[in-house]
């Protein structure tokens, strides 16, 4: 009942009339933006689940995998690259005198 008194006979704090509405204006603001992209969000998911679901039923229900796989002197190739790189900093660390922190 006091406030209702203050506001009526005009004693409201001129920094509550300054605060309140920017207060409610960025509260309002980043409501309006959670909102809108929570809902493009949901729009876009279910877009690319309508898509999916046709290319399946396009397929008669298989959906075709295509795995590209290196072959294995490739891969021996890599390893060796890495060990290579690996024990140059070994080498490299033991000539200062300074020891590795994960050896």
């Amino acid at each position: 009942m006091k406030s209702l008194k203050r506001l009526v006979s005009g004693t409201v704090r001129l920094r509550t009339v300054f605060i309140v509405p920017f207060v409610l204006q960025i509260c309002a603001a980043v409501g309006l933006t959670g909102y809108l992209s929570l809902r493009n969000g949901q729009k876009a998911v279910n877009e690319v689940t309508t898509q999916l679901r046709r290319e399946i039923t396009a397929n008669n229900g298989i959906i075709p995998l295509q795995l590209e796989l290196f072959d294995q002197p490739t891969i021996f190739q890599m390893n060796d690259a890495i060990g290579n790189v690996q024990n140059a900093i070994v080498v490299s660390h033991q000539q200062d005198g300074t020891s590795l922190l994960f050896s």
